[in-house]
């Protein structure tokens, strides 16, 4: 899935995945279902209309569902409305993810994310009133934080009191941008001494 696809794709997408469903079904379909995820991207930028064939295929040849199934579906603060949230909790999802990764307005926007603060409080709001667990993802090591400003928006996603809070270092990866942006200001990153030291964890023992 990408976030520039037209609609076509999108539709070709979820046809595919829903066969590939109905495959898996044909050998494990009898296995009891205990856990459900849709993430490792974007999910919520699949329509109401994507996510009922995708759960119509998965209720087809997965039909044996834990009563503590838990389903989970990944998001981000500007790929979904209440409508879909509300679309999602009557499809049986119990919890959401979604990418904060920071709560600073100049870190957001070296990292390329297109919201605002704003933006993620509303999306976190919306989240926190439909769902008994959410979880929210920061990211420490971004072009431009200290640690200063990592304790900030740490201290304000605890302040949220989501059910399971999950902190990422920042990966540079080949031939990304963050890697160009790297080799042209080191400085403006944390070393991956600094990265990787657990200095965060005293902050989350005393809150």
């Amino acid at each position: 899935m990408t976030t520039r696809q037209n609609p076509a794709t999108g539709e070709s997408y979820v046809a595919r995945l829903a066969e590939h469903i109905a495959r898996y079904g044909e050998y494990f379909g009898d296995r009891e279902v205990v856990s459900i995820y849709f993430g490792g991207g974007t999910p919520t930028l699949l329509t109401q209309h994507q996510f009922r064939e995708l759960f119509a295929a998965l209720e087809a040849a997965f039909p044996k569902r834990s009563r503590k199934c838990e389903i989970t579906v990944e998001s981000a603060p500007d790929t979904f409305d209440n409508n879909l949230l509300d679309c999602l909790k009557a499809f049986g999802v119990n919890r959401m993810s979604m990418g904060i990764q920071t709560m600073v307005p100049g870190e957001l926007a070296q990292s390329g994310r297109p919201y605002s603060v704003e933006t993620a409080e509303a999306g976190i709001k919306a989240l926190t009133e439909r769902f008994s667990h959410v979880n929210l993802d920061l990211i420490y090591g971004l072009r431009g934080q200290t640690r200063d400003s990592w304790n900030f928006s740490l201290g304000r996603a605890l302040d949220y009191e989501s059910q399971t809070l999950s902190l990422y270092p920042v990966v540079v990866r080949p031939m990304t941008n963050i890697m160009t942006s790297k080799a042209h200001a080191p400085e403006l990153f944390f070393s991956d001494a600094d990265k990787y030291m657990p200095s965060i964890w005293p902050i989350l023992v005393i809150r």
